[in-house]
C-alpha cells in the first residue's frame, strides 16, 4: 500500500478501533490475523497518542510504515486487503449485505424450501450464531481515553458487528463451495434470492448474481 491510496479517514477509523481493548478479542471474528503479543496494540497506541485525532492525515501513512519494519509485507498486504475489502465503513459491500439479508429472512419463511447449497451456508453460519459484540462499553482506561478523545458513541461498536457478519457470511459461503459435491447452480440461487426478497416485501432491491467474494489472503 502506497501513501498516495491511503484514505486517511477510513484508515483512521480502522486503526482507532483495532486499538480498543473490547475490539481487540473479535480480530479473528473478523477475518483479520493480527501479531501475537501486544507489541501491535502498543505501537499502535503510541502513534495515536501522537496525534490530536485519528483522522489526522498522517496517521495512517505512519502506521503503515511502522507496521512494515516491524512486520514485514506480508503482513500489511493482508491488514489493506481486510481494511478494503472486509470492514464494513460506509463501503460498497458488493451483495453481501443483501444476501445476508435474504438467508436469514428464508427462515421466516417456513414453506420456503432452500436450495441444497444455501442450506449448507445455513448449517455453517449457525455454528457462529454467538459472535455478537453486544452492547459494549468503554471498560479499559484506553477505551474510556479514545472514546472521549473521538467522541465515539454507542454506534462506534456496530462497525465491528457489522464486519463480523460479513466476514461470517462470506466464509460460510466460500466454505459451502468447498463442501458441496457437484455443480452449483448458480441461476437457480440467483432466482431463489430473488424469490426470497420479494416474499419478505421489506424494501431492499432485486439481488445481484451470488459470488465468491473477497477475502484476504493469510498472511501466517
Amino acid at each position: 500500500m502506497t501513501p498516495l491510496s491511503i484514505d486517511p479517514y477510513r484508515w483512521g477509523y480502522i486503526f482507532g478501533l483495532l486499538s480498543l481493548d473490547m475490539v481487540h478479542p473479535f480480530a479473528s471474528n473478523m477475518g483479520l490475523q493480527l501479531p501475537d503479543g501486544m507489541e501491535f496494540m502498543t505501537g499502535l497506541r503510541r502513534s495515536i497518542e501522537e496525534v490530536d485525532t485519528v483522522q489526522d492525515p498522517a496517521l495512517a501513512p505512519a502506521v503503515f510504515r511502522w507496521l512494515t519494519l516491524e512486520y514485514g509485507s506480508v503482513f500489511v498486504d493482508h491488514l489493506s486487503s481486510w481494511g478494503d475489502t472486509v470492514f464494513q465503513y460506509d463501503a460498497d459491500d458488493d451483495g453481501v449485505y443483501l444476501w445476508g439479508h435474504i438467508l436469514y429472512g428464508a427462515r421466516r419463511l417456513k414453506d420456503t424450501e432452500m436450495p441444497e447449497f444455501i442450506s449448507i451456508v445455513s448449517q455453517i453460519l449457525a455454528k457462529d450464531s454467538d459472535r455478537k459484540v453486544g452492547e459494549s462499553g468503554a471498560v479499559s482506561a484506553w477505551d474510556k481515553f479514545l472514546y472521549a478523545r473521538e467522541e465515539y458513541d454507542e454506534t462506534t461498536i456496530e462497525f465491528v458487528q457489522s464486519t463480523i457478519n460479513h466476514y461470517s457470511l462470506v466464509n460460510a459461503w466460500r466454505e459451502a463451495m468447498h463442501a458441496f459435491s457437484g455443480e452449483i447452480d448458480w441461476n437457480e440461487i440467483h432466482r431463489w434470492g430473488i424469490h426470497v426478497s420479494e416474499r419478505l416485501r421489506d424494501g431492499f432491491g432485486r439481488p445481484g448474481v451470488p459470488k465468491a467474494w473477497a477475502l484476504p489472503l493469510p498472511w501466517r
